[in-house]
Formats: structure tokens, C-alpha cells, sequence
């Protein structure tokens, strides 16, 4: 792997899970942020993913002490291989502050952005050195625990830059998948809303409660989900081939028949509340330090069992 450094602009929850990332994959990293609290925030994180971390396989030379933090740009760029923007999810903001970094650096180092929905082509529109260069890298939080990275070049963007952030991202661990073309929200993001989406019709018609639907996404979809996607899990629920385009048939027609909430489905403010007061219930007080470490064993748990049946007996 070519790229030694890397700059992590913005230290918050996504800069920071990033850091811990790519510290696992044996980088130096130089974090940058002007929040007065960043630097005690990262540390923090770093504090609670480590662990996590080193459940997960160290890379060698990989080492909490190899990140420096900084509050000077310059500083933080020098000596940067690639650079990771992660502020605040700000579509103005981030536009302008990728026209700074494309200004301050080399026209060969990448610039991904952990945009959660942008389009790359409006990110990149007022970079005027190397805007081509300029692409969104979209973790899944964290990214020191979730390998997904969903890389969007989009229009104007330089196809062997591209291909080498893929590669850089595969490098580190990572699990990159390139979008073909550009949509809002990408690829998971949209998966996720559509699925909140449901949970909260479900909820306003009385359908279950919080803590019900989390259960059965947790002990139903959830499992089958870790090891194959819908489309292929879709696949095996004929019970022979002959079977499956009906059923297919049937999964389409579902669509339109009561089968997920109506396109004209708005949640209410009272049941936003309403969502918001089950979670809490769900959650019954649990120390946010508590339910981390319960994510994580779990996640490494699944992680490695999937790795080692794939091992064992092939891609499913």
C-alpha cells in the first residue's frame, strides 16, 4: 500500500471512527479539527474502539499513538498520501471546504468525503485544480467496525482515481462497492430510510411497539442479512427454481399491495415523539458505554463466524 499517511479532516463521530480505521490498518494519521472539544472527543473514541480493534486483527505497525491532532490545516496536510473529509453533514460547507483542500494539495492525492448523501458532482463543482480527484468514500458507522465504503465518482470524476481509492479502501480492511451512477442517500443509506420508513407506519398503526419491530429485524432479517444480501436471500426463499419466479412475482406484487407503508405516508410530529419515547424504553436506561461494547462483540462476533464459514465452505 502506497499510502502511509492519511488526513482526517473533522474529528467528529465519523473522523474519529475513521482514525481508529485506519490506525487498525498500521496508518499514521493526522487528524485536524478546530472545535475546542474535538481533541478530547477523539481520544475518547479512540479509548472505546481500540478494544474493538484489536478483537478485529491489528495490522502491523498499527499503533494508537501513530495519530497526531492539530488544529492547523497546513499542518495536518503536510505530508498527507490521502485525505478523508468527514464535517459536518453540510452540503454548503463541504463544498467549500473541499475547494480549499483541493487548492492546498497536490493535484495527485485523493480526496474522498464521508458525505452521507451528496452527489459527488455537486461536491467537487467549485474545485479548480483537480476536481476529478474529488470523490465520496461513505462509511458505515463506525468505520473501524463496519467494513461497507460506498465510493461515488460521478461525473467528472478521474476513473484511475477512482480505482485507486477502491484499492486503498480494500487495503485497509475495508469493503468498498462502486457505485455505478450517482442517487442520493447511494446505495445503504436508502435501504436504511425505507426501512424507517416502515417502522414508523408500523408503529402509527398500532401494528407493535419499538422494541417488537427492532426484535424481529434483530433475530429475522438480520441474520440472514450477515451473510447474504436480500436479492440472494430473496433467491433462496422458492423452495426449487422452478418455484422462484412466482415467488419473485409475488414479492413484486407486494409491493403494491399493503405490503410496505403508502407513498403518501408522513409521520406525524406525535408519533415522532411517540418513536422517540420507545426507543428510550427499548434502551431502559443503559449506559451508552454499555450498549457500545454489546455492538461491538456482537458485530466481531458475526463478522468472524461469516468469515470463517466462507473460509470453510466457499461464498454462499
Amino acid at each position: 500500500m502506497s499510502i502511509r499517511t492519511v488526513c482526517c479532516v473533522g474529528a467528529g463521530l465519523i473522523g474519529a471512527g475513521w482514525v481508529a480505521h485506519f490506525l487498525r490498518a498500521g496508518l499514521a494519521v493526522r487528524a485536524y479539527d478546530t472545535r475546542p472539544e474535538a481533541e478530547g472527543f477523539l481520544r475518547r473514541v479512540l479509548d472505546e474502539a481500540w478494544p474493538t480493534c484489536e478483537a478485529l486483527g491489528l495490522a502491523p505497525g498499527a499503533a494508537r499513538e501513530r495519530v497526531t491532532f492539530t488544529t492547523d490545516l497546513d499542518e495536518a496536510l503536510t505530508g498527507a498520501d490521502f485525505v478523508q473529509e468527514s464535517a459536518v453533514e453540510n452540503e454548503t460547507l463541504k463544498i467549500a471546504l473541499l475547494a480549499d483542500l483541493d487548492r492546498r494539495l497536490d493535484p495527485g492525492i485523493i480526496i474522498a468525503s464521508s458525505s452521507s448523501g451528496f452527489l459527488a458532482e455537486s461536491l467537487r463543482s467549485r474545485c479548480e485544480r483537480n476536481g476529478g480527484r474529488v470523490l465520496v468514500g461513505h462509511p458505515f458507522n463506525p468505520p473501524y467496525l463496519i467494513p461497507l465504503v460506498e465510493v461515488v465518482g460521478g461525473k467528472g470524476a478521474d476513473p484511475a482515481k477512482v480505482e485507486e481509492a477502491m484499492a486503498f479502501y480494500r487495503a485497509t480492511g475495508s469493503r468498498p462497492i462502486l457505485l455505478r451512477g450517482e442517487a442520493l442517500g447511494y446505495i445503504a443509506n436508502r435501504i436504511q430510510t425505507a426501512v424507517f420508513k416502515e417502522i414508523a407506519w408500523m408503529l402509527d398503526q398500532g401494528v407493535a411497539n419499538v422494541a417488537e419491530i427492532d426484535e424481529a429485524l434483530t433475530h429475522g432479517p438480520a441474520l440472514r442479512w450477515a451473510v447474504g444480501g436480500l436479492s440472494r436471500i430473496y433467491y433462496l426463499g422458492a423452495s426449487d427454481d422452478a418455484r422462484y419466479q412466482p415467488f419473485l412475482d409475488w414479492c413484486f406484487d407486494s409491493l403494491s399491495e399493503g405490503y410496505c407503508a403508502p407513498d403518501g405516508f408522513v409521520p406525524s410530529a406525535e408519533l415522532r415523539a411517540a418513536y422517540q419515547q420507545g426507543v428510550k424504553e427499548m434502551i431502559g436506561g443503559r449506559a451508552r458505554a454499555d450498549l457500545l461494547r454489546t455492538r461491538d462483540r456482537g458485530v466481531v462476533r458475526v463478522r468472524k463466524a461469516v468469515a470463517e464459514a466462507a473460509a470453510q465452505d466457499g461464498e454462499l
